[in-house]
């Protein structure tokens, strides 16, 4: 069962009942956390049927075999999801990271594994991806659901950040859609080996600078 910081989680969205429970299981041979109702029955991260308020859902962890709570983003809710940017021993962060946190100023915490960052805060994304894997980052403002630890990275409440949350997608797209590129260009014809003439490279082309 995960340690929740009951008392470092914000008034804010403690007091909005857009609240679940979660448990790890397996599904195809990955390990996933499933949210669930306070009566035991899976939930649904679009169906506010299922959600309940923090008082319900925490006592329910404390009673249960549930390994972790949940908040339910939408409803002007917004969230930045980083995996695999801290480390769990020191505590260090990568620097791109912890630049976000600060410029945000919104609620931040230590993801369920110890190896991520969660921000949550108030503000709609913009249209656009959703999802940048090249960077391990995922930002949503409705549709899912974020593991709550508590374990603050920061004294922050819930704050409305719209531009910033908007600036933010922008910088992530931008990085995410060049190293897209930087990738393609990787097994593009003319940076193989093989090729007789060779064309730009991450060294040598026009992205160089990154």
């Amino acid at each position: 069962k995960l340690k929740v910081f009951v008392e470092r989680i914000p008034a804010a969205i403690k007091s909005d009942p857009r609240w679940v429970l979660w448990k790890y299981e397996t599904r195809a041979e990955k390990k996933t956390k499933v949210p669930y109702r306070i009566d035991g029955r899976r939930a649904s991260s679009t169906n506010p049927k299922d959600w309940s308020d923090f008082a319900s859902v925490y006592a329910t962890f404390k009673n249960g075999e549930f390994s972790g709570i949940g908040f339910v983003l939408g409803g002007s809710y917004a969230g930045l999801d980083f995996d695999k940017v801290r480390d769990p021993q020191t505590g260090t962060i990568e620097p791109w990271v912890s630049s976000l946190v600060e410029e945000l100023a919104s609620y931040s915490e230590v993801s369920p594994s110890g190896t991520g960052v969660h921000i949550i805060l108030r503000g709609a994304l913009p249209n656009g991806a959703r999802r940048f894997p090249a960077i391990r980052t995922e930002m949503y403002d409705s549709g899912r659901y974020f593991c709550v630890t508590g374990d603050a990275l920061n004294k922050c409440g819930v704050t409305e950040q719209n531009n910033a949350l908007s600036k933010a997608h922008a910088s992530l797209t931008a990085v995410q859609n060049t190293l897209e590129f930087l990738k393609e260009e990787d097994h593009h014809p003319f940076t193989s080996s093989t090729a007789g003439v060779q064309g730009p490279t991450k060294e040598t082309g026009p992205m160089s600078n990154e």
